[in-house]
């Protein structure tokens, strides 16, 4: 799978697994472990995508915030103006003056989408 954890990494995830904490792995601790896994990551995806579908909506068919649309946004969030204005600056990785539902996401997810 291309991945190469720690041994650390792999005793805290088996000791999470672990509910019986007898220090092996039955199958039903392990599918129960793997079900909720899998339930947290589905949760987050649509979470993400129901986020994804209100700025869509909210930028309209052109599927971007301008400069003073999202300080817009952000001022009626309470955030103050000049605040609003460079967190649009480390947004808008592009430079192009508009921050895309990709760049958004980007920064809301810290880059892990």
């Amino acid at each position: 799978m291309g991945l190469d954890p720690s041994d650390g990494s792999i005793e805290e995830l088996f000791a999470q697994a672990d509910k019986d904490g007898n220090g092996e792995l039955g199958f039903k601790e392990f599918a129960q472990y793997a079900n909720q896994m899998i339930s947290d990551h589905m949760k987050k995806d649509l979470e993400v995508e129901t986020i994804k579908a209100v700025i869509s909506s909210y930028t309209g068919a052109k599927g971007y915030f301008t400069t003073s649309e999202f300080e817009e946004g952000l001022v009626e969030l309470g955030v103050d103006p000049r605040t609003a204005r460079g967190i649009f600056r480390v947004a808008d990785k592009d430079s192009n003056g508009q921050v895309d539902v990709e760049e958004f996401m980007g920064m809301i997810t810290n880059g892990t989408r």
